[in-house]
């Protein structure tokens, strides 16, 4: 353990800026992801065929679990559930009729 002693002075923390992505990265276009793109039609993220939610910036922003009774949950990037989901089999298979399906967000 490292004890600072008073006075010292210790600078603030950096922040790193990440790329910000404006196409989807190799995976997002992997079978059964979703591209979210922005109503300009700028991309925004991904959600992973596992349910991985992911930003612009490849950060992990939450997850979603829906199984094939149409009930599932979503929660964020340190797993606190959010909400649980109700789909009919309609919805479902029609949210999800092909693979990279863009979502549009407002």
């Amino acid at each position: 353990m490292q004890v600072r002693e008073e006075n010292t002075y210790v600078p603030p923390p950096v922040k790193v800026d990440q790329e910000v992505l404006t196409s989807p990265p190799p995976e997002a276009l992997e079978d059964g992801a979703l591209n979210i793109l922005d109503r300009y039609n700028n991309y925004r993220g991904y959600i992973a065929a596992d349910g991985t939610c992911y930003n612009n910036k490849q950060e992990v922003i939450g997850y979603i679990s829906v199984r094939e009774s149409g009930e599932g949950q979503a929660g964020d990037a340190e797993e606190r559930y959010f909400l649980l989901l109700h789909f009919s089999y309609r919805q479902v298979s029609s949210f999800l009729f092909s693979s990279n399906s863009p979502i549009h967000s407002p």
